[in-house]
Protein backbone atom coordinates (compact mmCIF):
# COMPACT_ATOMS: atom_id res chain seq x y z
CA UNK A 1 0.00 0.00 0.00
CA UNK A 2 2.77 2.22 1.07
CA UNK A 3 4.67 1.48 -2.33
CA UNK A 4 1.59 2.74 -4.26
CA UNK A 5 1.63 5.76 -2.22
CA UNK A 6 4.55 6.64 -3.06
CA UNK A 7 3.93 6.14 -6.97
CA UNK A 8 1.08 8.57 -6.40
CA UNK A 9 2.95 10.96 -4.70
CA UNK A 10 5.57 10.94 -7.77
CA UNK A 11 2.90 11.32 -10.31
CA UNK A 12 1.13 14.02 -8.46
CA UNK A 13 4.46 16.24 -8.12
CA UNK A 14 5.08 16.10 -11.99
CA UNK A 15 1.43 16.90 -12.40
CA UNK A 16 2.13 19.45 -10.20
CA UNK A 17 5.56 20.31 -12.38
CA UNK A 18 3.43 20.16 -15.60
CA UNK A 19 2.13 23.31 -15.53
CA UNK A 20 -0.94 22.00 -17.19
CA UNK A 21 -3.22 23.10 -14.50
CA UNK A 22 -1.79 26.79 -14.30
CA UNK A 23 -4.91 29.70 -14.82
CA UNK A 24 -4.71 33.35 -13.94
CA UNK A 25 -1.06 31.96 -11.96
CA UNK A 26 -2.28 30.02 -10.28
CA UNK A 27 -1.39 26.52 -10.63
CA UNK A 28 -4.36 23.88 -9.75
CA UNK A 29 -2.56 21.18 -9.33
CA UNK A 30 -0.57 22.72 -6.13
CA UNK A 31 -4.22 23.36 -4.87
CA UNK A 32 -5.66 20.25 -4.96
CA UNK A 33 -2.55 18.16 -4.51
CA UNK A 34 -3.49 17.14 -1.00
CA UNK A 35 -6.54 15.76 -1.84
CA UNK A 36 -5.21 13.16 -3.92
CA UNK A 37 -3.50 10.88 -2.01
CA UNK A 38 -6.92 8.78 -1.69
CA UNK A 39 -6.01 5.01 -3.14
CA UNK A 40 -9.47 3.12 -2.08
CA UNK A 41 -12.61 3.18 -2.94
CA UNK A 42 -14.47 4.78 0.42
CA UNK A 43 -11.48 7.51 0.01
CA UNK A 44 -12.26 8.59 -3.82
CA UNK A 45 -16.11 8.46 -2.75
CA UNK A 46 -15.74 10.82 0.15
CA UNK A 47 -13.31 13.63 -1.76
CA UNK A 48 -16.16 13.74 -4.98
CA UNK A 49 -18.88 14.33 -2.40
CA UNK A 50 -17.28 16.61 -0.55
CA UNK A 51 -16.78 18.21 -4.18
CA UNK A 52 -20.51 18.23 -4.99
CA UNK A 53 -21.93 19.00 -2.02
CA UNK A 54 -19.51 21.90 -0.03
CA UNK A 55 -19.85 25.41 -0.28
CA UNK A 56 -17.54 27.79 1.85
CA UNK A 57 -18.68 30.24 4.28
CA UNK A 58 -16.83 33.21 5.30
CA UNK A 59 -16.23 35.25 8.04
CA UNK A 60 -14.28 38.64 8.76
CA UNK A 61 -13.27 39.76 11.95
CA UNK A 62 -11.13 43.17 12.21
CA UNK A 63 -10.46 46.46 10.22
CA UNK A 64 -11.19 45.96 6.46
CA UNK A 65 -7.86 48.45 6.41
CA UNK A 66 -5.92 45.95 8.15
CA UNK A 67 -2.31 45.65 6.69
CA UNK A 68 -2.57 41.74 7.55
CA UNK A 69 -4.39 39.05 6.74
CA UNK A 70 -4.61 35.54 8.93
CA UNK A 71 -6.61 33.00 7.20
CA UNK A 72 -7.50 30.24 8.33
CA UNK A 73 -9.19 27.31 6.75
CA UNK A 74 -9.04 24.49 9.56
CA UNK A 75 -11.66 25.43 12.55
CA UNK A 76 -13.88 22.73 11.14
CA UNK A 77 -11.84 20.48 12.43
CA UNK A 78 -12.05 20.72 16.26
CA UNK A 79 -8.32 20.97 16.70
CA UNK A 80 -8.02 23.08 20.10
CA UNK A 81 -4.14 22.94 19.18
CA UNK A 82 -4.80 24.26 15.52
CA UNK A 83 -7.16 26.95 16.68
CA UNK A 84 -4.46 27.92 19.31
CA UNK A 85 -2.10 29.12 17.00
CA UNK A 86 -4.41 31.04 14.91
CA UNK A 87 -5.88 32.92 17.62
CA UNK A 88 -2.42 33.36 19.44
CA UNK A 89 -0.50 34.84 15.79
CA UNK A 90 -4.20 36.82 15.53
CA UNK A 91 -3.52 38.30 18.86
CA UNK A 92 -0.23 39.08 18.06
CA UNK A 93 -1.37 41.09 15.41
CA UNK A 94 -3.99 42.99 17.06
CA UNK A 95 -5.21 45.64 15.84
CA UNK A 96 -3.29 45.28 12.16
CA UNK A 97 -5.11 42.08 11.50
CA UNK A 98 -8.14 40.85 9.80
CA UNK A 99 -9.14 37.52 10.79
CA UNK A 100 -10.68 35.79 8.08
CA UNK A 101 -11.79 32.03 8.31
CA UNK A 102 -13.45 29.96 5.40
CA UNK A 103 -15.07 26.87 6.67
CA UNK A 104 -16.93 24.40 4.44
CA UNK A 105 -20.46 24.64 4.51
CA UNK A 106 -23.03 22.42 2.54
CA UNK A 107 -24.95 23.70 -0.54
CA UNK A 108 -27.98 22.93 -2.36
CA UNK A 109 -26.36 24.62 -5.63
CA UNK A 110 -22.60 22.88 -5.16
CA UNK A 111 -23.18 20.19 -7.26
CA UNK A 112 -24.81 22.31 -10.25
CA UNK A 113 -21.73 25.04 -10.04
CA UNK A 114 -18.70 21.47 -9.96
CA UNK A 115 -20.94 19.56 -12.70
CA UNK A 116 -20.95 22.92 -14.98
CA UNK A 117 -16.94 23.61 -14.44
CA UNK A 118 -15.89 19.86 -15.43
CA UNK A 119 -16.16 20.85 -19.19
CA UNK A 120 -13.28 23.46 -18.23
CA UNK A 121 -11.54 21.68 -15.15
CA UNK A 122 -10.77 18.17 -17.06
CA UNK A 123 -8.23 19.31 -19.85
CA UNK A 124 -6.52 21.10 -16.54
CA UNK A 125 -5.84 17.02 -15.53
CA UNK A 126 -3.99 15.83 -18.76
CA UNK A 127 -0.90 16.15 -16.78
CA UNK A 128 -2.03 14.08 -14.06
CA UNK A 129 -1.08 10.44 -15.21
CA UNK A 130 -3.49 8.67 -13.50
CA UNK A 131 -6.77 6.44 -14.82
CA UNK A 132 -10.34 7.93 -15.90
CA UNK A 133 -11.47 7.77 -12.26
CA UNK A 134 -8.97 9.49 -10.43
CA UNK A 135 -8.69 12.23 -13.01
CA UNK A 136 -12.49 12.57 -12.61
CA UNK A 137 -11.91 12.97 -8.95
CA UNK A 138 -8.73 15.29 -10.21
CA UNK A 139 -11.30 17.56 -12.01
CA UNK A 140 -13.98 17.69 -9.50
CA UNK A 141 -11.87 18.90 -6.90
CA UNK A 142 -10.30 21.28 -9.36
CA UNK A 143 -13.95 22.43 -10.67
CA UNK A 144 -14.60 23.30 -7.01
CA UNK A 145 -11.77 25.23 -6.57
CA UNK A 146 -12.21 27.48 -9.61
CA UNK A 147 -15.53 28.01 -9.01
CA UNK A 148 -16.42 28.19 -5.78
CA UNK A 149 -13.01 29.35 -4.02
CA UNK A 150 -11.04 31.12 -6.28
CA UNK A 151 -13.55 34.07 -6.14
CA UNK A 152 -14.35 34.03 -2.60
CA UNK A 153 -10.25 33.71 -1.89
CA UNK A 154 -9.47 36.59 -4.08
CA UNK A 155 -11.74 39.30 -2.49
CA UNK A 156 -10.48 38.89 1.11
CA UNK A 157 -6.74 39.65 0.07
CA UNK A 158 -8.05 43.26 -0.70
CA UNK A 159 -5.98 46.06 0.72
CA UNK A 160 -3.29 43.74 2.68
CA UNK A 161 0.27 43.60 2.22
CA UNK A 162 1.05 40.32 4.18
CA UNK A 163 -0.93 37.12 3.92
CA UNK A 164 -0.21 34.38 7.38
CA UNK A 165 -1.89 31.24 6.89
CA UNK A 166 -2.17 28.00 9.56
CA UNK A 167 -0.56 25.63 6.38
CA UNK A 168 -0.31 26.35 3.00
CA UNK A 169 -0.44 23.22 2.09
CA UNK A 170 -4.07 23.08 2.88
CA UNK A 171 -6.19 24.03 -0.32
CA UNK A 172 -7.85 27.16 0.03
CA UNK A 173 -4.60 28.80 2.15
CA UNK A 174 -2.62 27.36 -0.99
CA UNK A 175 -4.37 28.75 -2.90
CA UNK A 176 -4.89 31.79 -1.48
CA UNK A 177 -0.87 32.29 -0.90
CA UNK A 178 -0.58 31.60 -5.07
CA UNK A 179 -2.27 34.51 -5.41
CA UNK A 180 -0.62 36.46 -2.44
CA UNK A 181 2.49 36.13 -3.84
CA UNK A 182 1.49 36.83 -7.33
CA UNK A 183 0.29 40.20 -6.18
CA UNK A 184 3.13 40.45 -4.11
CA UNK A 185 2.12 40.20 -0.49
CA UNK A 186 4.39 39.21 1.93
CA UNK A 187 3.52 35.68 2.47
CA UNK A 188 4.33 33.81 5.75
CA UNK A 189 2.60 30.11 7.30
CA UNK A 190 3.31 27.93 9.83
CA UNK A 191 4.29 24.51 11.35
CA UNK A 192 1.84 22.73 12.91
CA UNK A 193 3.37 19.13 13.17
CA UNK A 194 6.92 17.56 13.02
CA UNK A 195 7.61 17.97 9.12
CA UNK A 196 9.72 14.96 7.52
CA UNK A 197 10.99 14.01 4.35
CA UNK A 198 9.07 10.58 3.63
CA UNK A 199 10.39 8.19 1.07
CA UNK A 200 8.60 4.74 -0.13
CA UNK A 201 8.34 3.01 3.18
CA UNK A 202 6.46 5.82 4.88
CA UNK A 203 5.03 8.45 2.60
CA UNK A 204 1.48 10.05 2.85
CA UNK A 205 0.00 13.73 2.14
CA UNK A 206 2.21 14.85 4.76
CA UNK A 207 4.74 15.43 2.42
CA UNK A 208 2.96 18.15 0.59
CA UNK A 209 4.17 20.60 3.87
CA UNK A 210 7.44 20.76 2.10
CA UNK A 211 6.95 19.27 -1.43
CA UNK A 212 4.31 22.51 -1.67
CA UNK A 213 5.50 24.89 0.46
CA UNK A 214 4.48 28.14 -1.13
CA UNK A 215 4.66 30.66 1.09
CA UNK A 216 8.25 33.44 1.40
CA UNK A 217 8.69 32.28 5.28
CA UNK A 218 8.10 29.65 7.89
CA UNK A 219 7.41 29.39 11.63
CA UNK A 220 9.15 26.67 12.27
CA UNK A 221 9.73 24.77 15.49
CA UNK A 222 13.25 24.01 15.19
CA UNK A 223 16.37 22.98 13.71
CA UNK A 224 15.39 19.45 12.79
CA UNK A 225 12.44 21.30 10.61
CA UNK A 226 15.10 23.65 8.70
CA UNK A 227 17.56 20.46 8.23
CA UNK A 228 14.34 18.38 6.86
CA UNK A 229 13.63 21.04 4.28
CA UNK A 230 17.19 21.92 2.87
CA UNK A 231 16.80 18.16 1.77
CA UNK A 232 13.95 19.05 -0.33
CA UNK A 233 15.65 21.74 -1.45
CA UNK A 234 14.52 24.58 0.10
CA UNK A 235 16.56 27.45 1.39
CA UNK A 236 17.03 27.84 5.02
CA UNK A 237 16.24 31.21 5.06
CA UNK A 238 12.87 30.40 4.02
CA UNK A 239 12.53 29.08 7.40
CA UNK A 240 12.99 31.03 11.20
CA UNK A 241 12.78 28.71 14.06
CA UNK A 242 10.24 30.40 16.43
CA UNK A 243 9.37 27.29 18.38
CA UNK A 244 5.96 25.43 18.79
CA UNK A 245 3.23 27.52 19.10
CA UNK A 246 0.72 25.80 21.95
CA UNK A 247 -0.87 26.24 24.72
CA UNK A 248 0.65 26.31 28.27
CA UNK A 249 0.75 22.69 30.08
CA UNK A 250 1.92 21.09 32.97
CA UNK A 251 6.10 22.04 33.74
CA UNK A 252 7.94 18.90 32.48
CA UNK A 253 7.78 16.41 35.50
CA UNK A 254 11.09 13.69 34.85
CA UNK A 255 10.70 10.13 36.19
CA UNK A 256 9.71 8.77 39.65
CA UNK A 257 5.81 9.56 39.16
CA UNK A 258 4.73 6.59 40.72
CA UNK A 259 2.93 5.21 37.85
CA UNK A 260 2.59 1.54 37.24
CA UNK A 261 2.78 1.14 33.21
CA UNK A 262 4.22 2.95 30.53
CA UNK A 263 2.74 4.05 27.60
CA UNK A 264 2.76 4.18 23.26
CA UNK A 265 1.60 6.82 21.45
CA UNK A 266 0.12 5.83 18.12
CA UNK A 267 0.72 7.37 14.73
CA UNK A 268 -2.80 8.48 12.16
CA UNK A 269 -3.84 6.07 10.52
CA UNK A 270 -1.67 6.73 7.47
CA UNK A 271 1.10 4.44 9.32
CA UNK A 272 -1.21 1.87 10.57
CA UNK A 273 0.98 -1.11 9.79
CA UNK A 274 3.87 0.93 12.37
CA UNK A 275 1.24 1.55 15.14
CA UNK A 276 0.38 -2.28 14.72
CA UNK A 277 4.44 -2.88 15.08
CA UNK A 278 4.61 -0.32 17.86
CA UNK A 279 1.51 -2.72 20.01
CA UNK A 280 3.84 -5.85 19.27
CA UNK A 281 6.58 -4.36 20.48
CA UNK A 282 4.97 -3.10 23.53
CA UNK A 283 3.65 -6.49 24.37
CA UNK A 284 7.20 -7.66 24.65
CA UNK A 285 8.70 -4.70 26.26
CA UNK A 286 5.59 -5.41 29.10
CA UNK A 287 6.09 -8.85 29.39
CA UNK A 288 10.19 -8.62 30.41
CA UNK A 289 9.53 -5.91 32.71
CA UNK A 290 6.32 -7.17 34.36
CA UNK A 291 4.01 -3.92 34.07
CA UNK A 292 1.06 -2.99 32.07
CA UNK A 293 1.15 0.00 29.41
CA UNK A 294 -1.46 2.43 28.21
CA UNK A 295 -2.22 3.38 24.68
CA UNK A 296 -2.92 6.87 23.74
CA UNK A 297 -4.41 7.49 19.94
CA UNK A 298 -3.98 9.78 17.44
CA UNK A 299 -6.97 11.66 17.38
CA UNK A 300 -8.78 10.73 14.28
CA UNK A 301 -8.16 7.02 15.27
CA UNK A 302 -10.86 5.52 16.69
CA UNK A 303 -10.19 2.34 19.84
CA UNK A 304 -12.60 0.11 18.21
CA UNK A 305 -9.66 -0.13 15.36
CA UNK A 306 -7.13 -1.47 17.82
CA UNK A 307 -8.87 -3.09 20.44
CA UNK A 308 -7.99 -6.44 18.97
CA UNK A 309 -4.41 -5.73 18.55
CA UNK A 310 -3.08 -5.38 21.81
CA UNK A 311 -2.34 -7.77 24.48
CA UNK A 312 -3.15 -8.68 28.00
CA UNK A 313 -1.21 -6.34 29.43
CA UNK A 314 -2.84 -3.39 28.39
CA UNK A 315 -4.35 -1.22 30.43
CA UNK A 316 -6.10 1.62 28.61
CA UNK A 317 -6.73 2.23 25.01
CA UNK A 318 -8.55 6.20 24.55
CA UNK A 319 -7.84 9.66 23.37
CA UNK A 320 -6.03 11.32 25.88
CA UNK A 321 -4.37 14.55 26.64
CA UNK A 322 -0.78 14.60 26.59
CA UNK A 323 -0.78 15.97 30.01
CA UNK A 324 -3.34 13.48 31.57
CA UNK A 325 -1.23 10.69 29.66
CA UNK A 326 2.05 11.54 30.95
CA UNK A 327 0.52 11.59 34.39
CA UNK A 328 0.08 7.63 34.12
CA UNK A 329 3.30 6.54 32.72
CA UNK A 330 6.34 6.08 33.24
CA UNK A 331 7.76 6.35 29.78
CA UNK A 332 6.85 6.36 26.55
CA UNK A 333 6.69 4.26 23.40
CA UNK A 334 6.05 6.35 19.65
CA UNK A 335 6.85 6.51 16.09
CA UNK A 336 6.59 9.23 13.75
CA UNK A 337 4.34 11.64 15.33
CA UNK A 338 4.27 15.41 16.66
CA UNK A 339 3.66 14.31 19.84
CA UNK A 340 7.45 12.96 20.20
CA UNK A 341 8.31 16.56 20.07
CA UNK A 342 5.98 17.15 23.17
CA UNK A 343 7.04 14.35 25.03
CA UNK A 344 11.05 15.24 25.08
CA UNK A 345 9.82 18.88 25.66
CA UNK A 346 8.33 17.84 29.04
CA UNK A 347 11.25 15.99 30.40
CA UNK A 348 9.94 12.34 29.77
CA UNK A 349 11.81 9.74 27.87
CA UNK A 350 10.34 8.36 24.68
CA UNK A 351 12.36 5.90 22.75
CA UNK A 352 10.87 5.64 18.90
CA UNK A 353 11.16 1.59 17.45
CA UNK A 354 12.74 2.12 13.85
CA UNK A 355 10.57 -0.86 11.93
CA UNK A 356 12.33 0.61 8.91
CA UNK A 357 9.36 3.46 7.89
CA UNK A 358 10.55 5.55 10.53
CA UNK A 359 11.21 9.04 8.99
CA UNK A 360 14.92 10.36 8.99
CA UNK A 361 14.25 13.12 10.82
CA UNK A 362 13.52 10.74 14.30
CA UNK A 363 16.67 8.28 13.13
CA UNK A 364 18.81 10.12 15.77
CA UNK A 365 21.01 8.25 18.51
CA UNK A 366 19.52 8.30 22.43
CA UNK A 367 15.74 8.51 20.62
CA UNK A 368 15.24 5.74 17.50
CA UNK A 369 16.15 1.63 18.15
CA UNK A 370 15.67 -1.03 15.86
CA UNK A 371 13.74 -3.35 18.45
CA UNK A 372 12.00 -4.14 21.43
CA UNK A 373 15.22 -5.60 22.69
CA UNK A 374 17.17 -2.83 21.67
CA UNK A 375 14.66 0.01 23.56
CA UNK A 376 14.73 -2.37 26.53
CA UNK A 377 18.29 -2.53 27.20
CA UNK A 378 18.32 1.54 26.52
CA UNK A 379 15.66 1.88 29.20
CA UNK A 380 17.36 -0.61 31.60
CA UNK A 381 20.44 1.81 31.20
CA UNK A 382 18.26 5.38 31.67
CA UNK A 383 17.70 3.38 34.88
CA UNK A 384 20.76 3.55 35.93
CA UNK A 385 22.01 7.00 35.03
CA UNK A 386 19.23 9.46 35.07
CA UNK A 387 21.58 12.35 34.83
CA UNK A 388 22.75 11.38 31.43
CA UNK A 389 19.53 10.44 30.40
CA UNK A 390 17.97 13.94 31.73
CA UNK A 391 20.88 15.21 29.66
CA UNK A 392 20.26 13.57 26.17
CA UNK A 393 15.89 14.28 25.97
CA UNK A 394 17.13 18.12 27.25
CA UNK A 395 19.57 17.93 23.85
CA UNK A 396 17.29 16.20 21.88
CA UNK A 397 14.19 18.63 23.16
CA UNK A 398 16.11 21.79 22.11
CA UNK A 399 16.66 20.44 18.42
CA UNK A 400 13.31 19.43 17.31
CA UNK A 401 11.69 22.56 19.52
CA UNK A 402 13.43 25.99 20.38
CA UNK A 403 10.90 28.72 21.91
CA UNK A 404 13.63 31.33 23.45
CA UNK A 405 12.21 34.76 22.55
CA UNK A 406 9.39 33.38 20.76
CA UNK A 407 7.24 36.03 20.86
CA UNK A 408 10.36 38.78 19.55
CA UNK A 409 11.21 35.84 16.86
CA UNK A 410 7.53 35.74 15.29
CA UNK A 411 6.95 39.49 15.71
CA UNK A 412 9.94 39.96 13.23
CA UNK A 413 8.89 37.68 11.04
CA UNK A 414 5.05 39.18 11.06
CA UNK A 415 6.65 42.35 11.23
CA UNK A 416 4.71 43.81 13.56
CA UNK A 417 5.98 46.03 16.47
CA UNK A 418 6.53 44.31 19.88
CA UNK A 419 3.13 43.61 21.58
CA UNK A 420 1.62 44.45 24.70
CA UNK A 421 2.18 41.99 27.68
CA UNK A 422 -1.29 41.53 27.20
CA UNK A 423 -1.90 40.42 24.35
CA UNK A 424 1.53 37.76 24.99
CA UNK A 425 0.05 36.05 28.19
CA UNK A 426 -1.03 33.25 26.22
CA UNK A 427 2.50 33.08 23.95
CA UNK A 428 5.50 31.49 25.88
Amino acid sequence: MTTSVYQRHLRIQAFKNSGVAVVNGANFANVVATLLYETTFIGWLRRAIHALVMGVRVTNEGPETASHVMLYSARGKHRVDYDYIVDSLTGLMSGRVRLVEITDSPSVFQAFKTIAGLTAAWPLTRGYEEGFMQRLLCALVISRARGTLHSTVAQVLGGADTLVTFCDAHPIENLATQIANSRGLLTITNQHGQYRILDHTNMSADSEAYANFQSHQMLAWGAATVREFEKAGIESSRLTVTGWIKRPGAAGVRLGIGAQCFGVMLNGENARRSNLNLLQAADEIAERLGIGYRVRLHPWSRAADYSGAVGPRCVGLAHLSLEKYLDQVRFSLGHMSGAVVEVLEHGYPVYLLDDGSLASVFRLDGLSWPDAASILNAIEVDMEDKVVMTQRIDGLARWFNDSDGQVDRICSVLQVGAPLSERIGHVA
